[in-house]
């Protein structure tokens, strides 16, 4: 979703994580306390709400927290095709060095290699405004604390996402000059989340 300037419809987008929305100001495009009946609102929303990652009340624990998919120390799920290149290293002269090490030896460096490049997702609530039913939504980011290949250039960045339906209070006209109250209602919209990360160029 791209920034909505005028309270409306929020735009989709490729970049993830979303960019914070450019609110209208004006107080008219906010849903009234009426508006934000939570009992038609759950009907409304029904098993789509997803409260791993949404919150109708601010949560009380709104750190950082790292979601690390690990099994017997090295990342969870198929082992990346390059670790098998690890057999031999390239030298200055356009040779080859092969590793001298036997296959347990090997394997235990390919673990830490693999360790040393995943890409932690980083979760935070974020609160994203009166204009969102749930207003809270835990957001993750690919977390760049630390190089990730060897040598050090290339950062985690989004692998895979996931989309979470929630409400927008979504007004098709703008304020008159008599000062009427828009029209507006909630539209259910998909907003994506990361799910995992990886180490790219």
């Amino acid at each position: 979703m791209a920034p909505a300037l005028d309270g409306a419809r929020p735009s989709p987008s490729d970049k993830l994580p979303i960019e914070d929305l450019l609110e209208n100001p004006d107080h008219a495009f906010d849903p009234s306390p009426k508006d934000i009946n939570q009992r038609a609102l759950l009907r409304r929303l029904g098993k789509q709400l997803d409260r791993d990652f949404l919150s109708i009340e601010e949560p009380n624990d709104a750190n950082d927290s790292f979601v690390y998919d690990m099994k017997g120390g090295r990342p969870n799920g198929p082992r990346p095709d390059f670790l098998k290149y690890l057999r031999s290293f390239p030298r200055a002269d356009g040779g080859q060095v092969s590793l001298q090490a036997g296959r347990r030896q090997r394997r235990r460096l390919q673990k830490l290699v693999w360790a040393f490049t995943y890409c932690p997702v980083q979760y935070a609530w974020k609160d994203l405004g009166v204009r969102f039913w749930p207003r809270w939504l835990r957001e993750g980011v690919c977390w760049n604390g630390k190089p990730c290949s060897m040598p050090p250039g290339m950062t985690c960045k989004p692998a895979s996402s996931v989309t979470k339906t929630l409400l927008r209070w979504h007004c098709t006209r703008s304020r008159p000059a008599a000062r009427r109250r828009p029209d507006c209602r909630w539209i259910p919209v998909q907003y994506p989340v990361i799910t995992q990360c990886s180490c790219k160029c």
